[in-house]
């Protein structure tokens, strides 16, 4: 859901809601559009919409630290709209995540966390647009408890 970047330039914002028993549940939304212009002229036009959550549970406490278990899902429809006739092309994913944190405590309303997260269960579709067959569409599972993790560091202020 992130989009890689240089550490250097923040890219993400998130929400979370925080519960009694310490299970915090964050609500993932993304809507976007970008357009690249062409010199020969024309532009590349990409579209996309993902919903999602993540569930965040402390499985370990020590000090100011909380050691956090993660489980995600999401569904996402990425619509990318080249140049010319009979070339857009859809992928939609549904997926299913794990992953783990280090929850560093600042004050009881200050949190510093280190998240590393991994796709778990992942199904895709991809609907290519042909010239020739009018459509060819193709899909995908992936299946595996693979430690390739996708890593953010964020802030958050709790009421």
């Amino acid at each position: 859901l992130f989009r890689s970047t240089s550490l250097q330039t923040p890219n993400a914002a998130s929400v979370r809601f925080r519960l009694p028993t310490g299970l915090t549940l964050e609500p993932q939304f993304v809507l976007s559009t970008s357009s690249t212009d062409l010199m020969a002229g024309g532009s590349n036009k990409q579209r996309e919409l993902t919903l999602g959550a993540a569930g965040r549970y402390p499985i370990v406490h020590r000090d100011r630290i909380d050691l956090e278990a993660i489980g995600d899902a999401s569904l996402s429809v990425r619509a990318t709209d080249p140049n010319g006739d009979n070339n857009n092309r859809t992928v939609t994913t549904i997926g299913l995540g794990y992953g783990a944190a280090l929850a560093y405590w600042m004050s009881a309303h200050w949190c510093l966390s280190l998240t590393a997260t991994n796709p778990l269960i992942e199904f895709a579709r991809t609907r290519q647009e042909t010239a020739v067959t009018g459509e060819v569409s193709t899909s995908a599972s992936t299946i595996g408890l693979v430690w390739s993790p996708q890593v953010s560091v964020m802030i958050h202020l709790y009421d």
